[in-house]
């Protein structure tokens, strides 16, 4: 494609994610979150996402969790949803 090795190692290293730990207990909720991170509700012409798609993440959420573990999860999965909103950059 015309990149050298050196200037793919310079963008790798520009976009690599920060690392983080997450706790064993967190484990499951993290899976979701990767699962269902392009299921935003967005406001009309771009913007904010204004939250998660809940019921696209209740399909993958019973696809992937007994129901016994399912409660839990999204209450997990909504606090992770916050932090994002909050995170995310305004235009």
């Amino acid at each position: 494609m015309g990149f050298t090795d050196e200037a793919i190692k310079e963008e790798l290293a520009q976009h690599a994610p920060e690392q983080f730990e997450l706790w064993p207990e967190h484990v499951d909720v993290w899976r979701l979150f990767v699962s269902v991170q392009h299921q935003w509700r967005v406001r009309p012409f771009g913007g904010k996402p204004l939250g998660l798609d809940y019921p696209s993440v209740q399909v993958v959420l019973a696809l992937m969790f007994p129901r016994k573990h399912r409660h839990e999860i999204f209450q997990q999965l909504q606090i992770i949803e916050a932090g994002a909103l909050e995170a995310w950059p305004t235009k």
